[in-house]
């Protein structure tokens, strides 16, 4: 972190982004915001329509898909789901036979995973310094997580997942690659996630995009300019967006999600892209049985 306790971007981005306290108080407050919502998948940006976050889960699931597949059998391994929010990713290894425990430093979201989740062992503690012994998981999950963390914490969660995965073990990682602005934001390159997890010994197994969002993005990169002409480019999009909504506001939520429903069957045929065209890549690793190897 430079002087001011803000991590400055690996990609040579402004140093604007929120300290790890700000936005533990961020989420905090985002959680609580979406505590009536009774799925799993909505909260994904809490700003966003329902039928927008519906298929941002569901290019998320796209991306896990090949994940799952090549990670194969999950029944009795012990799997560590970092950042569970509201637990839609843990719940989904619990189906798989797995043994979950899922970690996130939001009391409301972890309120709501344990009502809605019961089969899986849900623990607050920061993703940064877990509180568990070394080797104590055969798989570690990550989905959508360390993008919002600054880049030095960011090296700290890989290392600390690194240490509690077990030689050989599987890390699943699906995080933000294109290069979006926003003070809760720290983005990387698919290469620089690759590299960062390489460091934290890690092997490289496959990397494949997802949330291509075709249809979407032409009008949310016109939505960005508008707001940053408009000065206020800086703004959260979780807090205070359900409050007093103005009319244009309600446009924009209206417009979005109508270009949600063709975006379905567009982010389908998307997978046939490369990787570098999506707005995420899920990544998957092993975990180097010799650390000597690196």
């Amino acid at each position: 972190m430079n002087a001011s306790g803000r991590s400055a971007s690996p990609r040579g981005g402004p140093a604007a982004g929120l300290t790890l306290r700000e936005l533990e108080s961020y989420w905090q407050e985002t959680h609580r915001q979406i505590a009536q919502e009774r799925g799993l998948a909505p909260g994904i940006v809490e700003a966003h329509p329902w039928l927008v976050n519906r298929f941002d889960d569901f290019a998320h699931r796209l991306g896990m898909r090949s994940n799952f597949r090549s990670m194969g059998e999950l029944r009795g391994l012990r799997v560590l789901d970092l950042g569970c929010g509201r637990g839609r990713w843990s719940r989904e290894f619990a189906r798989r036979g797995a043994s979950v425990t899922g970690i996130d430093w939001s009391n409301e979201a972890l309120a709501q995973a344990r009502a809605r989740v019961p089969q899986v062992t849900f623990v607050r503690m920061p993703v940064t310094d877990l509180g568990f012994a070394a080797a104590s998981f055969d798989v570690v999950n990550c989905v959508t997580v360390v993008q919002h963390l600054p880049h030095d914490a960011q090296a700290r969660v890989l290392r600390e997942a690194s240490r509690v995965l077990a030689p050989g073990g599987w890390f699943s990682l699906l995080e933000l690659t294109a290069a979006e602005a926003g003070p809760h934001v720290f983005p990387r390159s698919a290469e620089q996630w690759v590299a960062l997890a390489r460091e934290s010994g890690f092997v490289s197994f496959a990397v494949h995009g997802c949330c291509y969002e075709l249809a979407l993005r032409p009008y949310k990169a016109v939505m960005k300019w508008l707001r940053g002409n408009a000065g206020n480019s800086g703004s959260l999009p979780g807090v205070g967006s359900r409050v007093g909504l103005s009319w244009r506001q309600r446009a924009n939520r209206l417009v979005m999600a109508s270009l949600a429903l063709p975006a379905f069957p567009v982010e389908i045929f998307s997978l046939a892209l490369p990787a570098g065209a999506a707005t995420h890549a899920a990544m998957l690793f092993r975990r180097a049985r010799n650390q000597d190897s690196q």
